[in-house]
């Protein structure tokens, strides 16, 4: 006579089975929006979409221009796991627009950027920006780079690299000093078990684990820097540390305009929690160029 299963069996059973569509549930997890989705959730009547692809060692980069022929060009970096979907509601926000048009770029990896498939030098993704960027200098008369996260971090390679092609950059809660940041333990394992995870979170890890050699690369660079700087950053961002701030003005020339704007008891992700805070200060900031001026 058969044996029936037991109750610990069953439930061991119903765990695998639960835990097999769970990972096949995050697999499907991207995270980014077709060309489609951009011009159905962006343009109107008075806001052109525009969808360009640049060849890189082999990689199709992604860049999408929010044309609202406005005198001012705004960039986009994202952090990581993300892409520039991230961007859709500020550059849909009402203030914001009426002053700049914007262009996202999906870095290599996410979004539509040769997706799962990183470039983990910042100096080729620092590359692969200016040559978007480079053909719009004659066409606006002030681009402004905003970066958040490692997305900070190609945008300081960029100011670094192309000292004359940025106006003005806002770098917030990114990592910019050596091994000033948590490395959580399941990025350990990651890295050993990749295939156990999603793409998103692959690339993400792998960017996160060559951080430090990187920014070492970075070290001796920062004097380099001549535009105008400002540093959005939490007090309390346990994720990268408010220490790489001083580790940069440091570094900077004397010469260097910048200003820092402190968050109390905010987070690492001051995107996602305190939008209109981000939003406050971006628009501070390109109103000062309007009044040459950088009051806050």
């Amino acid at each position: 006579m058969k044996k029936r299963f037991s109750a610990k069996r069953i439930i061991v059973l119903i765990v695998v089975v639960l835990l097999v569509v769970f990972i096949c549930q995050i697999y499907t997890i991207k995270f980014r929006a077709t060309d489609e989705e951009y011009v159905e959730r962006i343009a109107n009547d008075t806001t052109g979409v525009v969808i360009n692809y640049l060849r890189y060692e082999g990689k199709r980069i992604r860049s999408i221009l929010v044309d609202r022929s406005k005198e001012d060009l705004m960039i986009l970096l994202h952090g990581s796991p993300s892409s520039s979907i991230q961007w859709i509601p500020l550059v849909n926000d009402t203030i914001l627009s009426s002053k700049v048009d914007f262009l996202m770029i999906d870095r290599p990896g996410y979004g539509y950027s040769s997706f799962g498939n990183p470039i983990l030098s910042v100096r080729k993704q620092a590359e692969i920006a200016h040559a978007i960027v480079k053909e719009f200098k004659d066409q606006y008369a002030n681009i402004f780079l905003f970066g958040t996260s490692y997305g900070g971090t190609v945008a300081s390679r960029v100011l670094m690299d192309y000292p004359d092609l940025i106006d003005g950059a806002v770098l917030m809660s990114s990592s910019m000093a050596p091994g000033e940041e948590y490395i959580y333990d399941i990025s350990y394992a990651i890295k050993e078990v990749p295939w156990l995870f999603p793409p998103l979170i692959v690339v993400a890890n792998h960017e996160k684990m060559g951080h430090y050699a990187q920014l070492k690369e970075m070290e001796p660079l920062w004097h380099k820097i001549k535009t105008k700087l400002l540093f959005i950053h939490s007090k309390t961002d346990d994720l990268i540390y408010p220490s790489n701030i001083q580790y940069v003005l440091e570094r900077l020339n004397t010469n260097v305009n910048w200003d820092t704007v402190w968050v109390e008891n905010g987070d690492h992700g001051l995107y996602w929690s305190d939008r209109e805070l981000v939003k406050k200060h971006l628009n501070k900031f390109v109103d000062s160029f309007r009044n040459l001026l950088l009051e806050y």
